[in-house]
């Protein structure tokens, strides 16, 4: 049975796996493979989300654990196109996989934190009018 539907994109951990989710609005199938399916050829296929007019596709992937490495294939009329996740919170790098991350399990480290003195911290002031189209 497939867990209830989440909201959010990219790769979202739920207790026994992810729910990967990707907007392609011209693709023709969508699919997400890695390194929880042997990096397969034809990966696991996305479904459109809804009536399919939102351009979302979304998987429910059982087995799916944090740290788990993928990548989603977009099928188009052009050919296949293999993609890294542009939601993905940790990339392996910046023209390799996405990385399946748990927000939920980081570690802020110390528990005790305090706000250090007016003279040890440094405060940035920018006029918004400064990046405005003129």
């Amino acid at each position: 049975m497939s867990p209830s539907p989440r909201p959010g994109m990219g790769a979202i951990v739920w207790p026994g796996g992810a729910t990967f989710r990707v907007w392609a609005p011209h693709a023709r199938a969508v699919a997400v493979r890695g390194s929880f399916d042997g990096w397969s050829d034809d990966g696991i296929a996305l479904a459109p989300d809804g009536d399919g007019s939102g351009g979302t596709w979304s998987a429910d992937v059982p087995g799916v654990a944090p740290g788990a490495e993928y990548r989603f294939t977009i099928r188009t009329a052009d050919g296949d196109l293999s993609r890294l996740d542009p939601y993905a919170r940790q990339v392996t790098s910046s023209v390799g996989n996405a990385v399946v991350y748990d927000p939920a399990a980081f570690d802020w480290g110390q528990t005790d934190f305090r706000m250090p003195d007016w003279h040890a911290l440094v405060i940035y002031e920018m006029h918004i009018g400064t990046f405005a189209a003129r």
